[in-house]
């Protein structure tokens, strides 16, 4: 896996939640292996669902049937009616930054397939229709967004070739904030002044938008989510 990536962002929570793992075995991933996808491979001699072998940069669940997508390494996938993986669309890019932002609504960045003549970093790109095609939105070929989060309909991206947050209220236009060696992010969607981000020294706090951070502490952990008391 990328050493900056962002392999779970749930929505409508909460409390900060700190992810050590991301494991969703219930369904069909077997997290960052090196081989490719398994779209279609059999079932086990066991009965077991094939897993997907591939990076796993992201992962959302849509709102409007509540299915889950994964962002991979080979393009987007979801379980088909047994659970086993199918690709999404036809696009093999690596899906980086990955996050649900609403109805078949989703935010992506990250690289072309290798077999495409396009610049190295996506930049900002968009589906609205869960995932099928993309769009590019901006910074084609500047950004390479490895954590997005939409957050009261503001957008925010960890730009790993900068190493900074940056915000957007509109996708285009972009602001600069702290410069902050990142491995993930976490924007509270009760009250976007917070922003936590996880750092080689621990967690480091934001309580102005991502402008400024504190030092980091507690516990090391890689990724983390707005999470509800309740889990």
């Amino acid at each position: 896996m990328s050493a900056f990536t962002n392999p779970f962002r749930r929505p409508h929570i909460r409390s900060l939640f700190p992810v050590g793992s991301v494991a969703a075995g219930a369904l069909f991933l077997a997290a960052c292996g090196d081989g490719t996808a398994s779209e279609g491979a059999a079932a086990g001699s066991d009965g077991s669902k094939p897993a997907l072998h591939s990076h796993i940069h992201g992962l959302g669940v849509d709102p409007e049937d509540g299915k889950l997508y994964v962002a991979t390494h080979e393009g987007i996938f979801t379980p088909d009616d047994t659970g086993s993986p199918q690709m999404v669309g036809d696009s093999k890019d690596d899906f980086m930054g990955f996050t649900v932002a609403g109805a078949q609504t989703f935010l992506a960045s990250g690289h072309p397939a290798s077999d495409r003549d396009q610049p190295a970093n996506h930049g900002l790109i968009k589906s609205t229709d869960a995932g099928k095609s993309w769009k590019s939105v901006s910074l084609k070929g500047e950004a390479d967004f490895h954590s997005l989060d939409q957050v009261k309909g503001v957008i925010y991206g960890y730009d790993s070739t900068r190493g900074l947050l940056r915000v957007s209220e509109d996708g285009t236009s972009w602001q600069s904030r702290a410069e902050v060696r990142a491995l993930d992010f976490a924007v509270n969607p009760e009250d976007p002044r917070q922003v936590a981000a996880t750092t080689a020294e621990g967690i480091a706090r934001s309580t102005d938008g991502g402008t400024t951070f504190g030092p980091g502490a507690g516990p090391g952990v890689e990724y983390l989510s707005w999470a509800s008391p309740n889990g």
